[in-house]
């Protein structure tokens, strides 16, 4: 993990491949930091595109099962904010 940052730290696809192993291995927690890095690196703040949207729809899962309510609002308000003529579009996957 440490190479590929070394080589690209920018690529929001490293750290959402990161937080699925983590989710696998059953640390939310890391699965948590590595998706909210993976939106700071990527200079995305709210109010701005979402450059990886698997990303965010996953963070917002983890942040559920975590039973983070606000920060899942937060992710969730987000989204909508950002995507408000495709509501329709915006899945969220529980698991």
């Amino acid at each position: 993990m440490e190479k590929a940052l070394d080589i690209d730290n920018s690529d929001p696809t490293l750290f959402f491949k990161f937080a699925a192993v983590a989710i696998r291995a059953g640390d939310l927690m890391a699965a948590r930091n590595a998706l909210e890095v993976s939106f700071r690196v990527t200079h995305t703040v709210p109010g701005q595109q979402i450059r990886h949207w698997p990303s965010l729809d996953l963070l917002i899962s983890v942040t559920y099962k975590l039973e983070d309510c606000l920060a899942c609002l937060r992710y969730i308000e987000w989204a909508l904010k950002v995507n408000t003529y495709n509501h329709d579009r915006i899945h969220l996957f529980f698991f």
